[in-house]
C-alpha cells in the first residue's frame, strides 16, 4: 500500500532535512527524531488500514442485512397476498352459507305464514280466506314475464261479502326494496280481482321507518312475533 503524508507533516520533515544540510551537520538526536517521526506516520497508516477494514466488514454486513431484511420484506408480502385471498375464499364461502341460511329461513317463515294467515285475516281484518295461501308465479296469471308472488290467496271481507285478492311478499328481514318489489310485482297482475285487493308484507323483523313507508304505500305489515 503507497504510503501519503499529509501535507504538513511533509512539510516539517522537508524543513528539517533542509535545515541540517544547511547547517551541513547532522547528528544522532536528529536521525532518532526523524525516525520517531516515520514511526508515528507508519502506524497512523497502520490504524487507518484497519479502519478501513472494519468499515468494509460493516458495509458486507450492512449489504447482507438489508439483502435478509429485503427477503423477509418479500415473504411478508406473499404471505400477505396468500392470507388477503384466504379470506376473500372464507368470505365468499361465508356469503354463500348466510344466503343459504337466510333462503331456508325464507321459506320455514313462509310455511308458517300458510298456515297462521287465515285465522290472522280472519280475527283482525274480518277477511275469511277461501283459498290456500300459494307461491305462483306470476305467468301463470298470463303475464309474459318472469316473477314470483309469495303469498297468493282470495277471500271474501265479512261486511260486505265482496270478494278481495291477497297478495303478499314473506322476507327475513323487511327493507323498502321489498315493498317496492310487491308493488311492482301486484302492479302487473290486471285483470284478477273485482273486489279489491289485500297488499301484505310478512317478515321476522322490519325496522320503523320500513313500516311506516309500507303503510304510506298501502301495505299491511305483519311480524312474526304477532302470531
Amino acid at each position: 500500500m503507497q504510503t501519503v503524508l499529509a501535507p504538513a507533516l511533509r512539510f516539517e520533515i522537508k524543513e528539517l532535512i533542509d535545515e541540517r544540510i544547511r547547517e551541513k551537520h547532522v547528528t544522532r538526536e536528529d536521525f532518532t527524531e526523524l525516525k520517531e517521526i516515520v514511526k508515528e506516520i507508519a502506524q497512523e497508516l497502520k490504524e487507518l488500514a484497519r479502519e478501513q477494514k472494519e468499515t468494509k466488514k460493516e458495509l458486507k454486513e450492512l449489504a447482507r442485512a438489508q439483502g435478509r431484511t429485503e427477503l423477509r420484506v418479500e415473504e411478508l408480502t406473499l404471505a400477505l397476498k396468500d392470507t388477503k385471498s384466504e379470506l376473500k375464499d372464507e368470505l365468499k364461502y361465508t356469503r354463500r352459507d348466510l344466503g343459504g341460511i337466510t333462503s331456508t329461513l325464507g321459506f320455514m317463515l313462509e310455511n308458517e305464514v300458510y298456515r297462521i294467515l287465515p285465522k290472522i285475516f280472519e280475527d283482525r281484518y274480518g277477511i275469511e280466506v277461501r283459498e290456500r295461501f300459494l307461491r305462483r308465479s306470476i305467468r301463470s296469471f298470463g303475464v309474459e314475464e318472469e316473477g314470483e308472488v309469495n303469498i297468493f290467496s282470495r277471500g271474501v271481507r265479512k261486511d260486505k261479502g265482496t270478494e278481495v285478492v291477497i297478495i303478499g311478499e314473506s322476507r327475513s328481514r323487511l327493507g323498502k326494496d321489498d315493498i317496492d318489489d310487491l308493488l311492482d310485482t301486484a302492479a302487473k297482475l290486471k285483470g284478477i280481482d273485482k273486489g279489491g285487493r289485500f297488499l301484505l308484507a310478512v317478515t321476522h323483523y322490519a325496522r320503523e321507518p320500513v313500516i311506516e313507508y309500507a303503510k304510506k304505500k298501502g301495505v299491511e305489515v305483519i311480524q312474526s312475533f304477532e302470531w
